[in-house]
């Protein structure tokens, strides 16, 4: 799921994520990992050429048969604090295809985009003892086989074989369902599961598939469903105990439930909505709350802060929305003036998880829907009334002249005699946004799963995405009231995980460095560690260079194609409680990463693969689900 350079032209700066799915595959399509099944020295069979490692994970044989993981980042604080350590990776002890359609997924990303990615997101698998529930998907997948493209290559249309919509512009014809499976003498038995009635939003806006993704709470399992409504399933039998609508008796095909549901620590529920106007021109949002006692209430977006910007208000836009007659490169302008465009309806990112505090309060994300550049955090009481919110538009400082060399002449000239437009302009204001000529904001982006993370103290972070950073996007740090303390450049699509340890905290990140403005170098790709004020910690960079797939008999074909090592493919790591990191990387493996940055052990999946961001859970029990190719993959001893 890298994020490619932009084409160093005129017209292709003019990009904005909201403005075409064809236009988002070029800008946030990932830049596929799929191996060569060509024959080399593979290895041993669990880590491939280079990663023979097998130190001992500190604690290992720990088991809290209690602990489980029941939403995003195992808790309502979306923490990722694992409450056992792993195993290690000794052995696969179960492996379950959740995503039967995956090579269909990437035959169509491949045929629009040129890059065979995933661009899937995926549940984090929910654990309780013995007990696993996973998102699966059925029904059927609308391949595109007629694709029409420009005399630039650019896709114009794509449809099924008889016409109509594919792909993402399909997400409908599939089913999901959360499946339910016991482990039973050492195996994953599947028990029953629940088929649900739920779909995505429609690919208009984001291309990616958005997030199916369910919550344990004590005997039940809540399951997202169509209309914005969630159902309460028996998670013995996977029986419907009831099904909550929010909005009366009818089920609304314009209205979606939108990102994971979460559970607080006193069994409330709470999950965004989203009603997507007929004709695609807006999109309102809505957070719900079920109480315990089955009470149901709902906020309209507007009414979660305190002066929302007015839909039909003005907002900062950028240069990309004044048109193919707008500001000439480079950018920013000389004449350095403001765009504003008409604001839409205020409302969540489409895969935002609510965040709840250990004192109750609640934390979401939102932005007006023309107008990611102006972004809010908000923080709510229990009673969903307004707490305070913290912008997060012009909240940086690091665009032009800083991360972003300001060397380019009026007509596009570079110091060497090149052309690069994506570079600022000579004079540019230090530290601008060369999109809009201002400070820099943290976007909300519909494509990412970056979730609120509540930390111990009542800070909250967030990742959010920038284009000009080299799609690296910010994490930021708000205190408990509201205001901005820290900011670390990188936040694309991550909700880190935090370390308690010596009377105060660390954040597991991921810090992958992609195809840059200025250049055609890509890397390195790190986890890191920061402290409570985002500073550095330590890093592990990924070394690894060689994509592998194994074959049906369980050998692996590798090649050494990848010479600054690949990315690491997860949205929500997951930390136990001796500070080591499990996470998994674009080149098919899963690592454990010790403390101070050391790897302990790591194990080749499935296949190196371009893939979707994916969670990790470690069980009670220590055993490590992991996600590779639309193949959950159980790893123990």
């Amino acid at each position: 799921m890298r994020l490619p350079r932009l084409a160093s032209s005129p017209d292709s700066g003019r990009l904005r994520i909201r403005l075409s799915t064809a236009v988002l595959f070029g800008v946030l399509g990932g830049l596929g990992c799929a191996s060569t099944s060509t024959p080399a020295d593979a290895g041993p069979p669990d880590s491939g050429p280079g990663l023979v490692v097998n130190a001992p994970i500190p604690g290992s044989g720990t088991t809290h048969a209690d602990c489980s993981w029941t939403q995003l980042g195992q808790n309502a604080a979306h923490t990722g604090t694992a409450c056992a350590p792993a195993q290690g990776f000794t052995s696969v002890l179960a492996s379950l295809t959740v995503d039967p359609f995956v090579s269909e997924e990437i035959l169509d990303a491949k045929a629009q985009s040129g890059r065979g990615d995933l661009n899937v997101h995926y549940q984090a698998p929910l654990v309780t003892g013995d007990d696993v529930y996973v998102e699966t998907k059925g029904g059927t997948y609308t391949r595109c086989t007629n694709i029409t493209t420009d005399s630039n290559g650019n896709v114009v249309s794509a449809t099924s074989p008889d016409g109509g919509p594919c792909g993402y512009q399909a997400w409908d014809t599939q089913v999901w369902a959360e499946t339910y499976y016991r482990w039973q003498a050492g195996a994953l038995v599947q028990v029953a599961s629940f088929e649900s009635d739920w779909t995505p939003v429609p690919g208009n806006f984001a291309f990616w598939e958005p997030v199916f993704h369910a919550a344990l709470d004590g005997n039940v399992v809540w399951v997202p469903g169509a209309g914005g409504t969630v159902y309460q399933v028996d998670r013995h039998s996977m029986a419907k105990l009831a099904q909550f609508n929010p909005f009366g008796s009818t089920v609304d095909g314009n209205t979606f439930v939108a990102g994971p549901l979460t559970v607080a620590a006193d069994g409330t529920l709470l999950y965004n909505v989203v009603h997507v106007a007929p004709d695609l021109s807006d999109v309102k949002g809505v957070l719900v709350r079920i109480t315990p006692a089955g009470a149901v209430d709902f906020v309209d977006y507007p009414a979660l802060m305190q002066n929302p910007p007015a839909a039909d208000g003005g907002c900062l836009g950028g240069y990309y929305d004044e048109g193919s007659s707008g500001s000439p490169f480079p950018w920013p302008p000389a004449d350095d003036h403001r765009v504003t465009v008409t604001c839409g309806s205020l409302r969540p990112g489409l895969n935002v998880a609510p965040a709840v505090g250990p004192d109750g309060t609640i934390f979401t994300v939102a932005f007006p829907h023309n107008a990611p550049n102006a972004g809010v955090l908000l923080a709510l009481q229990p009673n969903l009334t307004p707490k305070w919110s913290a912008s997060l538009q012009e909240i940086l400082d690091d665009g032009c002249g800083v991360l972003i060399p300001a060397d380019s002449a009026p007509n596009g000239a570079l110091p060497d005699g090149g052309a690069d437009y994506n570079h600022c302009r000579v004079g540019a204001p230090r530290g601008v946004d060369p999109y809009t000529g201002q400070r820099p904001s943290v976007e909300v982006s519909d494509q990412s799963t970056s979730s609120p993370v509540v930390l111990p103290d009542g800070a909250v972070l967030y990742g959010g995405f920038n284009y000009y950073n080299n799609y690296r996007g910010h994490l930021v740090k708000f205190d408990a009231t509201g205001k901005l303390v820290a900011t670390f450049d990188d936040g694309w699509d991550q909700t880190p995980a935090v370390w308690p340890n010596a009377g105060s905290y660390s954040i597991l990140v991921k810090d992958n460095h992609y195809g840059s403005w200025y250049s055609n170098a890509v890397g390195p790709y790190a986890l890191t560690q920061l402290g409570s004020n985002l500073q550095k910690q330590w890093s592990y960079t990924a070394t690894n260079t060689f994509s592998c797939t194994r074959d049906a008999g369980g050998n692996l074909a590798c090649v050494s194609d990848h010479p600054s090592g690949f990315e690491w493919c997860v949205n929500a790591a997951a930390v136990d409680e001796n500070g080591t990191v499990y996470a998994n990387s674009e080149d098919g493996r899963a690592y454990a990463i010790l403390q101070g940055g050391t790897l302990a052990q790591s194990r080749f999946l499935l296949k190196s693969l371009g893939a979707a961001y994916t969670p990790v859970t470690v069980d009670g029990q220590g055993r490590t689900y992991t996600m590779n190719g639309g193949v959950l993959t159980v790893v123990g001893k």
